[in-house]
């Protein structure tokens, strides 16, 4: 049985007739690529390609589509069919990429697309076929507190902190953006077990640092500006600068609303922040950058 498959992904860039397929200098939209159909869909509303076709032909056994018999078939196969389309569309759309200066295009991690997509096909492949686990993943605070513990286990709390920067940066490549933020949040919890708690979760009264000691204990602020903004002055006089601390601040307030169930793309933040998944991956880089600042910060103390 001839199996048509078809995906409708959204590009991280829109591409602008005027300027970059100008550049391009393409006389067509459509293209064949090893027996994959690419095409790249212009939005009649504003001139933009923002989305790509995907399109090919498997033979499958009759059985398994008539009947449904084997589901592990039929994930197989559909697996099979998505790294065909996903690697010939990622290795169509580097080339692009190259041509137009644009360095980053990812819309395919190995396994799954990585941007908001819809499949279907005819018959129909009777299983889960879109990136829901990579859009909606749900990550509650017990396996947060969890993965905290694991890691202050032992005494090299600051070498897991710098392998948990690694890991953040390893799912930010495969358009994990929900777990590498968590990443980066669960980072900041072991800074905060090793080097903060001790100094501002218990009764001491330091008179050295009175304003910023009450700040503390009788206004008691939120998590960020409680150690990583007053907390950082009982210990040490340098600061960190205010770009750093906004951006720890957003990467804590978007966990704590990932690990109570929010979308990632329903999150008010995230919405007043102006993220799409067409900038994301720029921002998550740059939150990286500044996690990277306060992991060197520490490491110094």
């Amino acid at each position: 049985m001839k199996i048509r498959a078809t995906w409708i992904v959204n590009l991280p860039l829109k591409l602008s007739i005027a300027n970059e397929l100008k550049k391009l200098n393409l006389d067509k939209l459509s293209f064949n690529i090893r027996d994959v159909q690419i095409e790249l869909l212009i939005n009649e509303s504003t001139n933009i390609i923002d989305k790509v076709k995907i399109s090919l032909n498997e033979e499958g056994e009759d059985a398994y589509f008539s009947e449904h018999e084997d589901i592990n078939y039929l994930s197989n196969f559909y697996n099979n069919i998505i790294f065909r389309a996903g690697t010939t569309t990622q290795n169509f759309l580097d080339s692009f990429s190259k041509q137009i200066n644009k360095k980053d295009f990812q819309i395919f991690n190995g396994e799954d697309f990585t941007t908001i997509y819809g499949f279907e096909s005819t018959p129909p492949i009777m299983i889960s076929s879109s990136n829901e686990s990579n859009r909606y993943l749900y990550i509650n605070d017990n396996e947060v507190n969890y993965t905290v513990k694991f890691y202050t286990k032992g005494d090299n709390i600051i070498d897991h902190v710098y392998y948990l920067l690694k890991d953040a940066q390893h799912s930010l490549e495969l358009g994990k953006y929900e777990i590498s933020l968590i990443t980066m949040g669960i980072m900041f919890e072991l800074l905060v077990t090793l080097h903060l708690a001790k100094f501002t979760d218990n009764s001491c009264f330091n008179e050295i640092h009175q304003d910023n000691t009450e700040e503390i204990y009788v206004n008691k602020p939120s998590f960020v500006p409680r150690y990583f903004k007053y907390g950082l002055t009982l210990i040490t006089s340098k600061e960190l600068n205010m770009d750093t601390l906004d951006a720890v601040d957003f990467i804590y307030k978007v966990r704590d609303k990932l690990t109570h169930g929010e979308e990632l793309y329903d999150i008010q933040l995230i919405k007043e922040s102006g993220i799409t998944e067409y900038n994301i991956r720029d921002i998550w880089q740059r939150l990286i950058y500044y996690s990277n600042e306060v992991c060197d910060y520490f490491y110094r103390l």
